[in-house]
């Protein structure tokens, strides 16, 4: 009975080794704080704004990792692999947007961010469609129905594009429409 303790105690002392709880303080203190996270955020929207997807995604991807579940995370790294033509993978990353949260306005734009660059012009417009009914500030119906009006004339529906951004006049008269 005392052998089998010690032989016990012996592979627990082996398997863990003395350096185990210091390789998980390690672990620890290499995860970033919440604000390192907001700020790979922040410096991925802007490396994607300066028309940088390759940056844009090493940072956001370094954001993913700390704050997997983080639909803002997402949209950029959609975004980005657009931007450099990798549909497959924004495909993928919209995906996991609609996964985590179905209904959600970003969600449903970034999806039909991919819809449009596979030329799925009616599907985007479905999915904007949904996204307009669930946002509330005119400033995200006007980015939505923009969105929606160059869809329209990339499907060749003028009308309809105009109509939409007329639409989009009437909720912010201040703001510039394309």
């Amino acid at each position: 009975m005392h052998t089998r303790l010690t032989l016990s105690l012996a592979i627990a002392i082996v398997t863990a080794g003395p350096a185990s709880p210091v390789r998980a303080q390690d672990r620890e203190s290499l995860r970033p704080t919440p604000q390192q996270v907001l700020d790979l955020k922040r410096d991925a929207a802007q490396a994607l704004a300066r028309n940088e997807p390759k940056r844009a995604i090493t940072l956001a991807a370094q954001a993913n990792r700390a704050m997997p579940d983080d639909l803002e995370i997402y949209s950029t790294l959609v975004r980005a692999h657009l931007a450099l033509g990798n549909i497959p993978e924004a495909e993928k990353q919209a995906q996991w947007m609609l996964d985590l949260r179905t209904e959600h306005p970003l969600s449903l734009q970034r999806a039909a961010d991919v819809r449009e660059a596979l030329g799925q012009f009616d599907g985007a417009i479905a999915l904007l469609n949904d996204a307009y009914g669930r946002v509330r500030t005119p400033s995200e119906k006007v980015a939505i129905l923009t969105q929606a009006a160059r869809l329209q004339r990339k499907a060749g529906r003028e009308a309809s594009a105009q109509r939409l951004i007329e639409e989009a006049r009437k909720l912010a008269p201040e703001e510039p429409k394309p």
